[in-house]
């Protein structure tokens, strides 16, 4: 996929980013599962993961240069 990117194509390139997000996302889907027909441990742990329990960021007034 990523080598065909670099090829000549008569086709744009937002197009084929599309493309090949799209086809990342199915490969990813199809590998993990969607968690939406029949949810198991792992989807919910991502989900919660990603959702619920999000890595928290501490802004501290030392970082920013006003």
């Amino acid at each position: 996929m990523n080598k065909g990117l670099s090829d000549k194509h008569p086709f744009a390139e937002a197009f084929l980013e599309t493309a090949i997000s799209l086809a990342r996302i199915a490969h990813c889907t199809y590998q993990n599962g969607d968690g939406h027909g029949a949810p198991d441990v792992s989807a919910k742990k991502r989900v919660r993961s990603a959702i619920i329990d999000p890595i928290s960021i501490v802004h501290s007034k030392q970082h920013h240069n006003y």
